[in-house]
């Protein structure tokens, strides 16, 4: 409508307060700023450009004042590796020599992109090509894949491309079927040493926090333990490096689960 504002408008105002961040205005209205923010993301005449930089600075507010899973900026993440790539290159070292030098010095006049990177790239929980009914467009994610290893050989970062691309096929949500074929197939294919490692990690680490009763013992591990077990089994004779992963994560949670159960016994002993 005539009455409304135009998507410029907001986005110059966000970027004035953004450039004016050192008077505190930015930390004074955070929760109104997200709410505009979520707004201006849903404008069609948002600058793309724009609105992605807006999303970028303003991640960790955007994050805890919303889903930042709706926003333009994860979706463009998501489906474009170009765009995955800016991240990563920010935020992983070249290994050409020359190159890493030069970005050891610019971290030391201003770190902030690498470690916004950093925090983007651990909380991100999504895959690629994944719908909201966990159903794996394959053709598509593997076109993906293949796109962001390529950018990351011209970048010299394909070790860190690789990290991130394992840890983004470990997003994939732990469904009654898991693990799915069209993953384990693509951790076959590229079968790379941080691939496997960013996916073990992922796994690991989408567990979080986890609260356990007085005297439980190893029971939660215990648990962990069999499921990774199951896992393995269902691929035990298809998908030999995945399997192995599947296999490592249940050994170490047995581990962990012995620990605690000696803890447990040793704490009743004492008292």
């Amino acid at each position: 409508n005539d009455g409304d504002i135009h998507a410029s408008v907001i986005e110059e105002t966000i970027i004035g307060i953004i450039n004016t961040a050192e008077s505190g205005i930015l930390s004074r209205m955070q929760h109104e700023l997200a709410k505009v923010i979520y707004i201006l993301d849903k404008l069609e005449d948002a600058n793309p450009h724009t609105l992605y930089s807006i999303e970028l600075l303003l991640y960790r507010i955007l994050e805890h004042y919303g889903n930042i899973n709706e926003t333009r900026l994860i979706k463009e993440i998501m489906s474009n590796p170009e765009s995955l790539m800016e991240i990563i290159d920010k935020t992983y070292m070249s290994s050409d020599e020359d190159e890493r030098a030069v970005e050891i010095e610019q971290l030391k006049n201003d770190n902030s992109y690498a470690l916004m990177g950093w925090h983007i790239l651990y909380t991100l929980r999504q895959t690629p090509f994944v719908d909201s009914n966990n159903t794996i467009d394959e053709v598509a994610l593997n076109n993906y894949i293949d796109k962001l290893q390529t950018l990351g050989n011209a970048k010299h970062k394909i070790k860190g491309v690789n990290t991130v691309i394992g840890e983004l096929l470990g997003n994939y949500p732990e469904t009654e079927d898991y693990p799915p074929i069209p993953i384990c197939d693509i951790i076959e294919r590229l079968n790379s040493k941080e691939v496997n490692d960013g996916f073990r990690t992922r796994l690991y680490n989408k567990r979080g926090v986890t609260v356990r009763p007085a005297y439980d013992g190893g029971t939660l591990e215990k648990n962990e333990a069999n499921k990774y077990k199951k896992y393995a089994d269902k691929i035990r004779y298809t998908h030999p490096i995945v399997c192995s992963i599947f296999d490592d994560l249940s050994r170490d949670y047995y581990q962990i689960a012995k620990n605690e159960d000696l803890r447990v016994k040793i704490e009743k002993m004492e008292f």
